[in-house]
């Protein structure tokens, strides 16, 4: 469904199934978006939208159906999908050498590029998946690595640092 003017969406919105909303997209134009999703958490992906049949928008397959390929098949809201995926690319800080931060540092520009608490990190623009980047961080003379959402506050970088150090964190 697609709606030309901005002043038509409470007409549209009261129209649509219960399992959409409006969203609105970069060209202008809203459109209808599914709210609920076949998630895979094993494949880490949305395997389908769930449209107003109950069936797969784009595979047009059903839950059953869809169950064969993906055995841990799950229904989430887009949002908990989102999240659910985001978690599985989420990992603990590991050591890295003093010549992997400086190689990933001059890569490109980083983001939130920080030094507070003992702790200076930086965050890499690209991301691995949703709003899941690889952020950097050095403490001392030691580097580590690590994949976490690109919005984390840098007092939680610096406490998963600490963590993997074997030292207290402590309140910026």
């Amino acid at each position: 469904m697609f709606i030309q003017y901005k002043s038509q969406r409470r007409k549209a919105s009261a129209a649509l199934p219960r399992a959409l909303s409006i969203s609105a997209v970069n060209d202008g134009v809203l459109r209808a978006m599914p709210d609920k999703c076949f998630v895979s958490v094993a494949k880490r992906t949305i395997v389908d939208v769930i449209g107003a049949t109950g069936k797969g928008e784009y595979s047009r397959k059903s839950f059953e159906e869809l169950k064969i390929q993906y055995p841990d098949l799950q229904i989430h809201w887009r949002d908990t999908a989102m999240k659910v995926i985001e978690d599985q690319y989420v990992t603990d800080p590991v050591e890295i050498t003093a010549d992997d931060y400086t190689e990933a540092l001059d890569c490109m520009p980083p983001t939130q590029w920080i030094t507070r608490s003992g702790v200076e990190s930086f965050r890499f623009t690209e991301r691995i998946y949703g709003c899941v980047t690889t952020i950097y961080a050095r403490a001392g003379d030691r580097y580590f690595k690590f994949d976490d959402r690109l919005l984390i506050m840098h007092d939680e970088v610096v406490a998963k640092v600490k963590k993997a150090c074997g030292l207290e964190a402590e309140k910026a």
